[in-house]
C-alpha cells in the first residue's frame, strides 16, 4: 500500500463519528484481534439502506421506551438506555450473528443500564408485564430466584428468525 492510502484508511478508522477502546485490553492476542478487525474491516463498512433502517427502528424504539418509563414512573428507581442507545442493535446483531455461527443458546447478562430496554426488545418480554412488574406485581418467587429488585426479573424467549433459524435467549438476571 501507498503511505497515503494507509493513511487515509487509518483516518477512516479512527477519525469518524464512531470510536473503540480496546487498548487497556491485557490479552494481548484479543487487543489486536480488535486492533485488526478496526482497522482492516470498520473502514470498509457501508450498511445497506435496510440495515440503516432497522438500526434507526431499534434506536427509536428503545428511545420512546425509555421516554415513556421516565415520563410514567417518575419517583421508581431505573436505570435509563442513556448513552447506551446503539447497544440494542449492537446485542441483536451478536446474537443473530452467534445463531448463523451455529450457537443455539445464549445467556445474557445484563447491567442495570438499559436493561428494560434489553428486555422489551431483544427478549421481547411483553411491556404489559415489564409495567406490571415495574407497579410491584409479579410473583415474589420470581423475584427471590432472579434478584434482589423487580428490574432484575428476566426472561427467556426462543427466537426464530424468518429464515428459519432459531436461538434460545435467556436473561436470569
Amino acid at each position: 500500500m501507498k503511505l497515503q492510502d494507509i493513511v487515509n484508511k487509518l483516518e477512516k478508522a479512527y477519525c469518524g463519528n464512531i470510536t473503540a477502546e480496546f487498548r487497556s485490553l491485557i490479552s494481548r492476542e484479543e487487543r489486536n484481534f480488535l486492533l485488526n478487525k478496526f482497522e482492516t474491516e470498520w473502514p470498509d463498512y457501508n450498511p445497506s439502506n435496510n440495515i440503516k433502517m432497522r438500526i434507526f427502528d431499534h434506536v427509536a424504539w428503545s428511545v420512546l421506551f425509555e421516554e415513556f418509563l421516565q415520563s410514567k414512573f417518575t419517583t421508581a428507581k431505573r436505570f435509563g438506555l442513556e448513552g447506551l442507545e446503539g447497544a440494542i442493535s449492537g446485542i441483536k446483531a451478536v446474537v443473530r450473528r452467534s445463531a448463523e455461527l451455529g450457537v443455539k443458546s445464549f445467556n445474557l447478562g445484563m447491567a442495570h443500564r438499559g436493561r428494560l430496554s434489553v428486555l422489551a426488545n431483544v427478549l421481547k418480554k411483553p411491556i404489559a408485564q415489564i409495567l406490571a412488574e415495574f407497579q410491584g406485581n409479579f410473583v415474589k418467587e420470581e423475584l427471590m430466584k432472579s434478584g434482589d429488585v423487580k428490574y432484575h426479573l428476566g426472561t427467556h424467549i426462543l427466537r426464530v428468525y424468518n429464515d428459519g433459524l432459531k436461538v434460545n435467549i435467556v436473561n436470569k438476571f
